[in-house]
């Protein structure tokens, strides 16, 4: 029997694997080769975030906001098209070459530091908005990626986004967006008031979705971190292979 407490510690998640799967760069319509990239982020838990302020304690007052956004961006930052920023190789070759015993995390803050200002900004900013989407997602509430209204059902007309820190792109605001765009978005939902007239199917016996291992189930992190990827990108993408 699962106790409370662990219960509770996955309770608000957005995934059960904690990776939620994005296309975060679907703007950059100067950098193409970007768009369509798929990023996975997730949010850090209570303990992480003490972790993140103790890393900082160090750091003068007036810099300390700018070097928790780059702590936040280099604990969440996980995979970018499936793979993992931090190849077990490259870890591996720097070590070597630097004489270091760098972890995964101490390797992506050696990067981040390196980082330009704006994507600094702007993943800080994404991990804010996964933030709020949780919160919505307690509260019940849903978001339009367009005009940001937000409603506590999927309205009349609305269809549903992927990858996407909103929910849905209203009635109002389908009709503003083209191709260029590259929205992506899940089957179309159907209204309530269609559903009502229609023949009642027989119910489709639910199956017990498998439960998620933990890091005791695999011989090394390397292959835990390759399984909770797996995971996230086949939840995110069906067709992705776990």
């Amino acid at each position: 029997m699962t106790s409370i407490l662990k219960v509770l510690t996955e309770l608000t998640a957005l995934s059960s694997n904690g990776i939620t799967i994005l296309k975060p760069f679907r703007s950059w319509f100067g950098l193409p080769i970007w768009r369509g990239r798929t990023v996975g982020l997730r949010l850090l838990n209570a303990g992480e975030i003490e972790q993140s302020l103790e890393f900082i304690n160090n750091t003068a007052v007036t810099a300390q906001d700018q070097a928790l956004k780059k702590e936040i961006v280099a604990r969440s930052l996980w995979t970018v098209d499936g793979t993992s920023v931090v190849a077990k190789e490259d870890l591996e070759q720097y070590n070597q070459r630097h004489k270091t015993e760098l972890s995964d995390l101490e390797y992506k803050r050696v990067f981040v530091q390196d980082f330009e200002q704006y994507l600094v900004d702007y993943l800080y900013t994404l991990y804010s908005e996964l933030q709020q989407k949780q919160a919505r997602k307690v509260m019940g509430i849903h978001l339009c990626g367009i005009c940001k209204r937000t409603d506590p059902k999927l309205p009349e007309g609305s269809r549903k986004l992927k990858f996407s820190t909103a929910e849905f792109i209203c009635a109002d605001c389908l009709p503003k967006i083209s191709e260029e765009d590259e929205f992506e978005f899940e089957e179309q939902d159907i209204s309530l008031e269609s559903k009502k007239n229609e023949p009642q199917l027989p119910a489709v016996p639910t199956q017990t979705a498998p439960a998620v291992k933990t890091p005791a189930d695999f011989s090394t992190m390397d292959e835990y971190r390759d399984y909770i990827i797996g995971l996230a990108e086949a939840h995110e993408n069906p067709t992705a292979p776990v």
